[in-house]
C-alpha cells in the first residue's frame, strides 16, 4: 500500500536525522560527557516519540484497510457460510428486481441513489431480506413521494424567516464527510430549545424540514460523496453531541411524537441509510433516553450506535473514521469552519 510506504520512508528519514543530529552533537560536545549524554537522551525520546506515532498511524490506516475490505482470516466452514449467505441475499436482489419488472414497479430517478441495486438491497436489509415485504415497502414509498410530490421537495424550502429562526434554535450542520464519502450530520440536540421551537413552527413544517434535509443528502450530498471516493455512496454517518441532554425532553409530548414521526419516515422511507451513529458525551442519567431510542430504531440500526463518553474519547475515534477537515472543532478537530461547526445561538456558530 503506498500510504503505509510513505509513512516507512518517513520513519528511515526521522532515523537518518537522527544519526547525522547525534554525529554532529557528538564532535560539538567532545569532552563535555555530561551534556552528551543529556542531549543524546532527549533526542533518542524524540525519535522513539515520533516512530511510535509513525507505527501508530500505520497500524490504524492498515486496521481500517482491512476491515472495509473484509480482508481478515476466518476458518473455511465460516467462509463457506458467508459465500452462501452472500449467494442468497444475490438471489433475493435478482427476485426483487424480477417481481418489480412483471408488476410494472419502477424506481424513480430522484427515489435512486447509487444505482437501483444498491436502492433495492437496502429495502432488503430493512426487511430482513424477505422479497414479497421489500416489494411492498416499495410500494409504498413511492405512492408516498407521489402522493406527496417529494421528487420536488428540494424546489420547495420553507420561507427564510422559519429558517433563520429554526437555524437558531437547533444547533445542527452538515459537516464534510468519512473516509468513505459518506456525508456527515452534526447537531447537538440537548440544546434544542423545544419550548420555543413547537410555539413557532408547526408540526408539518418541521417534518418538512427533515424531508427536505434527506432528500439534499441524498441527491445532492451522496453524489458528491462518490465524486470524492470514486465508489457508491448511499448512507450517511451521524455525530450526535448530547451535551446539555437530559430527561425533560422526556416530559415534551410534543417533542416525543415529532421524533417518533421523523424516525417512522426513515425507517419506512429511507431505510438503512446510516453507516454509522456516534452518541457523543452521553450524559449520567442516559438509560430513560437510550431506552426510548431503542423503541424506535430496528435491531440493524442498532448495531450501528456507538457511545463515546467524553470529548477526548471522541477526538479520537473520529479522527480515524472522518476526513481531518470534517472533524468538529469542538471534538478535538481542525475543521475550518468560519461561522462555527452548529448552527445556533447556543451552538459553536451562527450559520
Amino acid at each position: 500500500m503506498s500510504s503505509l510506504a510513505s509513512h516507512r520512508r518517513a520513519l528511515d528519514e526521522i532515523e537518518s536525522n537522527f544519526k547525522e543530529f547525534a554525529t554532529l552533537r557528538t564532535k560539538e560536545l567532545k569532552g563535555n560527557a555530561a551534556d552528551l549524554q543529556s542531549e543524546w537522551r532527549e533526542a533518542k525520546e524524540e525519535f522513539s516519540d515520533a516512530k511510535h506515532k509513525l507505527i501508530d498511524h500505520e497500524t490504524k490506516k492498515r486496521m481500517f484497510e482491512e476491515a472495509w475490505n473484509d480482508q481478515f482470516e476466518i476458518e473455511p466452514s465460516e467462509q463457506a457460510k458467508l459465500n452462501e449467505e452472500a449467494k442468497k441475499k444475490k438471489e433475493a436482489l435478482q427476485a426483487l428486481k424480477a417481481r418489480m419488472r412483471a408488476e410494472g414497479v419502477q424506481l424513480t430517478e430522484a427515489a435512486t441513489v447509487g444505482s437501483p441495486e444498491h436502492t433495492l438491497r437496502r429495502f432488503l436489509v430493512s426487511c430482513d431480506w424477505d422479497v414479497a415485504a421489500a416489494l411492498e415497502k416499495v410500494r409504498r414509498m413511492l405512492a408516498w413521494r407521489a402522493e406527496n410530490d417529494i421528487d420536488t421537495i428540494l424546489e420547495r424550502v420553507l420561507p427564510e424567516e422559519k429558517l433563520a429562526f429554526l437555524r437558531g434554535e437547533m444547533p445542527t450542520s452538515h459537516h464534510g464527510f468519512d473516509l468513505r464519502g459518506n456525508p456527515v450530520h452534526l447537531e447537538q440536540p440537548g440544546l434544542f430549545r423545544w419550548g420555543r421551537i413547537l410555539g413557532r413552527v408547526d408540526k408539518e413544517d418541521l417534518v418538512h424540514m427533515h424531508i427536505f434535509l434527506m432528500e439534499y443528502q441524498f441527491r445532492i450530498l451522496m453524489p458528491q460523496g462518490a465524486q470524492r471516493t470514486g465508489r457508491v455512496v448511499d448512507k450517511m454517518t451521524n455525530i450526535i453531541d448530547l451535551t446539555g441532554l437530559n430527561l425533560g425532553v422526556l416530559q415534551n409530548l410534543r417533542a416525543i411524537s415529532l421524533f417518533k414521526e421523523v424516525q417512522r419516515i426513515d425507517q419506512d422511507y429511507y431505510p438503512d441509510h446510516v453507516r454509522r451513529i456516534y452518541l457523543v458525551n452521553p450524559p449520567l442519567l442516559f438509560r430513560p433516553l437510550w431506552n426510548l431510542v431503542r423503541r424506535v430504531l430496528p435491531k440493524h440500526e442498532l448495531r450501528k450506535v456507538q457511545l463515546l463518553a467524553g470529548y477526548e474519547k471522541a477526538a479520537r475515534v473520529l479522527s480515524g473514521v472522518l476526513e481531518p477537515e470534517s472533524v468538529p472543532r469542538h471534538l478535538g478537530g481542525a475543521c475550518s469552519c468560519e461561522a462555527g461547526c452548529l448552527s445556533g445561538r447556543d451552538g459553536t456558530g451562527t450559520k
